[in-house]
């Protein structure tokens, strides 16, 4: 009787990394054959009191539900999902970010962050196989949402972080189980209204923990009066002064008009 061929196993970018020995969420990935990787049920967000990010209600269960729920209909109705990149956006949007991948709220469920019991947001993520191999490797165990407007209840993009601190301390982004599927789904558009190089609206709320809720100037305080600085000026200074560090240029800074 002839020998029955044995059966080949597809390579993967996954059997060429060594997976450092640290601790970490070890969540399960699928190689969809298709130059990504999915990687499944990632703790994403969390709860955020009224007020401590710039949000006039809190994000509460209900809240991170209806963000779920939002990031669902907009990828079954019109196959869209929402952007994975490395590193955060800046204010000035003059930072270009590498894109990374995919990313899909699944679930609300109770966790325990940051010492206590809270609603955790889980999504899905579909990753660039390259991307992968870095996570894989240990190479980007942090993420950290970046909210456009609140009242949309809905996550913008989501960053992936190499050193910047986390503001909600999931376990770290670290790869167990790695299966090979081609059938598995998660095929999708990025969302029409969304610019990788730089947000439309100025302000981006961001969750590294190093940020901190923005304060804005009265309305009264306006250019030259008391000797006050007009609102604008800190920002329109911040930018001259990235802009003079590239052309080799001295900026001292101060009231502009």
């Amino acid at each position: 009787m002839p020998l029955t061929a044995p059966l080949e196993i597809p390579q993967t970018v996954a059997d060429t990394v060594v997976k450092p020995n640290i601790r970490g969420g070890d969540y399960r990935a699928i190689d969809t054959q298709d130059g990504f990787f999915i990687i499944r049920d990632v703790e994403t967000m969390s709860s955020v009191p009224n007020g401590a990010r710039g949000n006039e209600e809190a994000v509460d269960e209900n809240f991170l539900g209806s963000i779920a729920k939002y990031h669902q209909s907009a990828y079954e109705t019109g196959k869209i999902a929402f952007p994975l990149h490395i590193g955060h956006h800046d204010d000035q949007g003059l930072k270009k970010l590498e894109f990374a991948g995919l990313f899909k709220p699944t679930r609300v469920e109770e966790r325990e962050v940051n010492g206590k019991k809270r609603p955790v947001l889980f999504s899905d993520w579909k990753v660039k196989a390259d991307v992968f191999k870095r996570i894989q490797g240990g190479e980007l165990p942090y993420r950290s949402p970046e909210i456009r407007n609140w009242a949309n209840k809905k996550i913008s993009s989501l960053a992936i972080l190499d050193t910047e601190p986390p503001h909600f301390e999931f376990p770290m982004t670290t790869v167990g189980s790695v299966t090979v599927d081609p059938t598995a789904k998660f095929e999708s558009d990025l969302s029409p209204d969304f610019k990788l190089e730089k947000f439309e609206e100025k302000e981006v709320v961001t969750f590294a923990d190093k940020d901190e809720p923005k304060k804005k100037e009265p309305a009264s305080v306006e250019a030259g009066v008391d000797g006050k600085c007009c609102a604008h000026c800190a920002q329109y200074s911040s930018m001259l002064h990235k802009f003079s560090k590239m052309l080799g240029l001295h900026y001292e800074g101060g009231h502009m008009a």
